[in-house]
């Protein structure tokens, strides 16, 4: 999934994507942030926001969250902003499903 932050642009990824322990990916091209951070919400369940930091990962432009715990199943919220230098933030939002553990 593409997140778009103000002048960068970011591929996302949600794995395993089901109730439990998950990593968030983002990497980003081009253009690089200084900090990112990211928080979910469950709002059919008035849960969140819960509020994650994102560690740069081995990759150039790579960034992990690696113990998100999205947890009931549902339509969870991300809310994810990227700051760069100390006046530019910019954030997107998107919706991710998580699913059960079978």
């Amino acid at each position: 999934m593409e997140v778009r932050l103000g002048p960068m642009r970011a591929d996302m990824e949600v794995m395993p994507g089901t109730v439990g322990p998950n990593e968030i990916h983002l990497m980003f091209t081009k253009r690089r942030p200084d900090e990112v951070t990211v928080t979910a919400e469950l709002k059919s369940k008035d849960i969140g926001p819960l509020r994650y930091t994102a560690r740069p990962a081995m990759e150039p432009g790579a960034y992990a969250v690696k113990r998100a715990n999205p947890s009931p199943a549902g339509d969870w919220e991300l809310h994810i902003e990227a700051r760069r230098g100390k006046f530019d933030l910019f954030d997107d939002t998107v919706l991710i499903s998580i699913e059960k553990e079978f």
